[in-house]
């Protein structure tokens, strides 16, 4: 790659050792959290519901996508373009797009979690139009984030052109994709 990059100033530097410390961190912190609050609701008060199912799937979803950083800072993932080879940057933006879809989902899950525990909450207020508001951020939330997946992988054509930014092909406006990650995110 350094053929078509120049050498950035301050020399070779790698941040994938803390991007991947930082991220098996908060996925070891957030497994924490979530395992005490299922104790909880299973084994003392005796009342799991749907808050904690999306809970649930948003942690596996957020361990999927952790566990694909691991072969993306192995690949070469956190340092400059110019100190990889062709190779090293296919396969770190590779599992990069992996991360992604279970990334956006497991957000995505996670928010729907916690409105469904607010309307557990407001069930037993006569709260109609905050319950009301509640669904509806449900609905945006779904309505955005499959799309956002969707366009994700379907950005590029032919889809490799995601990881192998010198094949042949055409890729969308990339700023699409970030206007789709504020959305999501």
């Amino acid at each position: 790659m350094s053929a078509t990059f120049q050498e950035p100033p301050g020399g070779r530097r790698n941040k994938g050792t803390a991007f991947l410390v930082v991220a098996l961190m908060f996925t070891f912190i957030a497994s924490i959290v979530v395992v005490l609050r299922v104790y909880i609701r299973i084994w003392i008060k005796r009342t799991f519901g749907g808050d904690d199912g999306f809970i649930i799937f948003s942690l596996l979803l957020a361990i999927v996508s952790t566990a694909f950083t691991v072969p993306q800072v192995i690949a070469g993932y956190g340092q400059h373009v110019y100190y990889l080879s062709h190779h090293q940057l296919t396969e770190a933006l590779k599992w990069k797009w992996l991360a992604t879809p279970p990334l956006a989902f497991s957000l995505a899950a996670s928010k729907i979690s916690i409105c469904l525990l607010l309307l557990r909450v407001l069930k037993q207020t006569q709260a109609k139009l905050n319950r009301y508001f509640l669904y509806a951020v449900i609905a945006i939330l779904t309505i955005i984030a499959v799309p956002s997946v969707g366009y994700c992988l379907g950005q590029c054509r032919p889809v490799s052109k995601l990881w192998n930014p010198s094949a042949p092909g055409h890729c969308n406006d990339p700023r699409i994709y970030v206007t789709l990650g504020y959305a999501n995110g």
